[in-house]
């Protein structure tokens, strides 16, 4: 978590998982209505959400890490 309560740090895919989720309850968003508005299986999201290591997210963070990147998620300036 950053000083910045709007703001998460990624570290890992727990990380990941938990802004995910604190987004979509901010939003008041059921894991089942974001699956439908983003066409992702509600079982996957709720895996994200957990902190399940997914393939993609396990290589995104290795290619931020190799080039000594980090992600910041926060909501969009003007939302």
């Amino acid at each position: 978590m950053s000083a910045n309560p709007d703001e998460y740090l990624i570290t890992g895919p727990r990380s990941f998982g938990f802004a995910i989720r604190e987004f979509r309850k901010r939003a008041e968003l059921t894991q089942e209505a974001l699956a439908a508005s983003t066409a992702v299986p509600r079982t996957y999201l709720s895996e994200l959400e957990q902190g399940s290591t997914t393939e993609a997210v396990e290589r995104i963070m290795r290619t931020l890490s190799a080039l000594d990147l980090e992600v910041v998620v926060r909501p969009r300036v003007g939302s």
